[in-house]
């Protein structure tokens, strides 16, 4: 039996501070840590038997180090250095209230370049889709900046009753409690996505909203369901088509409610935008059984959620024809395989080539398509010395340990690349000893069973968004799905802190913080050492702009059985960038994220040349450069 997802539960604990800073009834005075000013290099690039300086400045330390052989340092200055090969030197400030820290890399030329990497302007190229860079959040406030797409998800809205606003998130709180989380009658009908409507539509957002098909919808605003409570003591019925003409004000107390009228509101408050508004059928219907055993007390047949999604999609696109239908947002592999063990899979066989099947032949007879897009969760199932990737429960000291870094950041290969087989039950039951390449795999399920279907992965994640691993696993992720015509893609939070994830939108979304963005236009771009520098590029073929995206990573050590030990080392690597382009390139931009205590893009000195350049990779890095006429 494939093994159950892991749950997640956040507690966000808020201490109140007084307006000084200090927390409330404290007498006792902090020390701030030392506050580093800038570091850098000029030239970054140089050869052999050449200097670069290096120039710093530094607020507030009691004792400064600059490793390499430089040594202590005031709290400002210059040196000159001439390092034999390509280094990172790494300033640390330190006093009575912490330690900083702050690097800067400088590339040797004059040897063979640890990585090639071949652009060609004129190869591969690929329409990339604007909602790729998407985010699980209500608001654009809460999203990375630079965010395409929004997704309103997850088990909370399986149970949404848009007439009064009452939800229930089943087994992640209560457990199997209704509440108010979510709006209370009086905020208005369909206030779970009104705001957000409002908000993608002032910024220019793509937005998916959840529409729930189980069959129930919370009656009533608090109490904790007991498994064997009649469902109608809390629920109300959730019905496809209302039958009758919409009320934007419906009755707090309907009994039933639907899912078309319910659609008709959205619709509503969406307008006439440029991209019609994107609705997925509920979520995660393969868990409901376990997830939502309030409402869903047997488990689910295939036939069952076939009937829901059917009924479901027809009666929303012909409320609102316009709306793109995502669907069946399973939660992971054994769902996509047999519904998580559904009682008639053995009689069907592979659920999702059965889903595309049967919603193309109901969409067939019905004269309209009812799936326009094939909606997927993916979180890695990749371990690293025992510890799965995104394991947020592990302590950060070992899930962003040397080992479980080295399982993340290969494991976004198994995206795409066949020739990558992660060390996960997933490889070791289900894909014939192939790689998983899940984004490929299911472009041809969609081929053989449902031709036309877009692609989505709504939730995914790799972990270590509190780390700059987990930068290096977004970046990759970001542009793996873009290359590889992933319709829309939202990263699904699973710490407090994302600020690494946040700052890997900025590789593709304002890498110069002055409005630019990756193009449009993916074209080939290929490493000569892919498990250690990743590469994507883009074409803005108007202007000739062409940007590429470097992600470098540490490789895997692997048993005999395959299961990740180790990395082979952080280190420093050069890359030699050939690009094959009818222009010639001048002008050369280049910026650069890097470990460190926070995520900081700093810029890089590079030049180019015939159309070559050379750019020093430091360990667990995101490079965006950027070239034009």
């Amino acid at each position: 039996m494939c093994p159950r997802p892991f749950n997640v539960v956040l507690l966000f604990i808020c201490a109140v501070f007084a307006c000084d800073g200090a927390i409330r009834g404290s007498q006792t005075q902090q020390t701030n840590p030392p506050t580093i000013g800038s570091l850098t290099a000029n030239p970054t690039a140089i050869s052999a038997g050449q200097s670069s300086v290096l120039s710093w400045s530094v607020s507030g330390a009691s004792s400064i180090n600059i490793d390499n052989g430089v040594g202590s340092v005031a709290s400002s200055g210059t040196t000159s250095v001439t390092p034999a090969a390509s280094v990172i030197f790494m300033l640390t400030a330190t006093n009575t209230g912490g330690t900083v820290t702050a690097s800067v890399a400088i590339g040797v030329t004059g040897s063979a370049a640890d990585a090639t990497i071949s652009i060609d302007t004129s190869q591969d190229r690929k329409a990339i889709s604007p909602f790729v860079y998407g985010y699980n959040a209500g608001s654009s406030g809460n999203a990375p900046p630079g965010a395409t797409w929004l997704r309103l998800g997850g088990n909370r809205w399986t149970a949404y009753n848009w007439t009064n606003n009452y939800s229930n998130a089943g087994s992640d709180y209560g457990p199997y409690h209704n509440d108010n989380l979510m709006g209370s009658p009086t905020d208005g009908p369909g206030h779970a996505a009104v705001p957000s409507i409002a908000d993608a539509t002032a910024h220019g957002l793509g937005l998916l909203v959840t529409i729930p098909i189980q069959g129930w919808a919370s009656k009533v605003m608090t109490g904790n369901v007991l498994l064997t409570d009649p469902i109608g003591n809390w629920f109300v019925p959730n019905q496809a088509r209302k039958g009758s003409p919409f009320t934007l004000t419906p009755d707090p107390n309907s009994s039933p409610v639907w899912q078309d009228e319910f659609a008709n509101c959205l619709a509503f408050h969406w307008g006439n935008g440029a991209t019609p508004i994107h609705i997925s059928l509920d979520n995660e219907p393969d868990l409901w059984s376990s997830t939502h055993a309030e409402i869903q007390r047997n488990p689910l047949l295939y036939t069952d959620l076939l009937s829901l999604s059917i009924a479901g999609a027809d009666a929303i696109k012909q409320a609102v024809p316009s709306a793109l239908i995502f669907g069946p947002v399973s939660y992971g592999w054994a769902g996509y395989i047999n519904l998580q063990n559904a009682p008639d899979a053995s009689q069907y066989g592979d659920f999702l080539n059965y889903y595309l099947d049967q919603m193309s032949a109901a969409g067939s007879s019905r004269g309209r398509r009812l799936l326009d897009v094939l909606d997927l969760h993916f979180y890695s199932e990749s371990y690293g010395c025992g510890t799965r990737v995104n394991d947020s429960n592990a302590l950060p000291s070992v899930r962003n340990s040397d080992c479980v870094v080295a399982a993340r950041v290969q494991a976004t290969r198994s995206l795409w690349d066949s020739s990558y087989r992660e060390p996960s039950w997933i490889t070791r039951c289900c894909t014939n000893g192939q790689g998983i390449q899940l984004i490929p795999r299911m472009f041809g399920k969609i081929a053989a069973h449902y031709a036309g279907t877009k692609l989505a992965i709504t939730e995914y994640n790799h972990g270590g968004g509190d780390h700059i691993s987990g930068a290096v696993a977004e970046a990759d992720s970001l542009g793996a799905m873009g290359r590889e015509g992933v319709f829309a893609a939202s990263y699904w939070p699973l710490l407090a802190n994302d600020s690494w994830t946040f700052a890997a939108f900025r590789a593709f979304r304002n890498y110069d913080a002055q409005g630019s963005n990756y193009p449009s236009t993916a074209v080939r771009a290929s490493s000569g050492d892919i498990a250690h520098v990743a590469s994507y590029a883009g074409l803005e073929s108007t202007s000739g702009r062409v940007v590429v995206v470097l992600v470098h990573r540490p490789g895997a050590i692997t048993d005999a059985s395959g299961n990740i030990t180790g990395s082979d080392g952080l280190r420093t690597r050069t890359a030699l960038m050939q690009l094959t382009d009818p222009q010639t390139l001048r002008t050369v931009r280049a910026w650069q994220l890097t470990g460190g205590n926070s995520p900081i893009w700093t810029t890089l000195n590079l030049s180019v040349t015939g159309n070559a350049l050379t750019v020093t990779l430091p360990p667990l890095s995101v490079t965006t450069i950027e070239l034009t006429p």
